[in-house]
């Protein structure tokens, strides 16, 4: 991170960012607020996180872009797959989904926060066994929660299950009360299905 936060302070994302906002008149911030600025885009990027479209007032097209950026970001910072980085970057910058309760939601976001542990470590093994997005992240594109058959293995999954064995083959995972599970892929039809992050 030394790198990016080197860049920052050198005025690099600042000239990217005016770049990108060319065209739109505003005033010049005073120094305090410039440097509270730069401080908070410094800890930001360095979460690879978007802000939470509920709380931000930043317009549509802006939230793409940091979008993009936190998750150029983490593909290259971790050597990382670009769709696996978008995919987990829209993913943790979800603030609500169909037919998910509020609970629901954290416990997805908890599980995937415990697959980018420890550098990206079970993320990883997903990839080195040829596990598509459409596996882990899929889900039935109008109706997430309903099509069991169709639900990839983040929704299959619960904050205090944990992963004991990835192959290319199957996924093997205790659940809850220590059950031994095993995860085979989506199997059924494909069509009409997306990502959590997308629906």
């Amino acid at each position: 991170m030394s790198r990016l936060k080197a860049e920052v302070n050198n005025g690099y994302w600042d000239k990217v960012w005016s770049e990108f906002k060319s065209g739109k008149k505003e005033e010049l911030a005073k120094p305090q607020q410039q440097k509270e600025e730069t401080a908070s885009k410094v800890v930001s990027l360095t979460k690879y996180r978007l802000p939470s479209q509920q709380k931000s007032d930043l317009p549509l097209d802006e939230l793409e872009f940091l979008l993009e950026e936190r998750a150029s970001i983490l593909s290259v910072d971790q050597n990382l797959p670009c769709d696996w980085a978008k995919t987990i970057t829209k993913t943790r910058a979800i603030t609500s989904l169909q037919h998910f309760s509020f609970l629901e939601l954290q416990e997805l976001k908890l599980s995937l926060e415990y697959w980018c542990s420890d550098e990206f470590k079970i993320i990883r093994s997903f990839i080195e066994a040829d596990w598509s997005l459409i596996d882990i992240f899929g889900c039935n594109g109008s109706a997430p929660t309903k099509v069991h058959a169709q639900k990839g293995l983040l929704l299959l999954f619960e904050g205090s299950f944990r992963i004991t064995s990835v192959s290319s083959k199957s996924i093997e995972y205790s659940g809850r009360f220590g059950a031994k599970c095993t995860y085979f892929g989506i199997k059924a039809y494909k069509d009409g299905m997306g990502l959590v992050g997308e629906v």
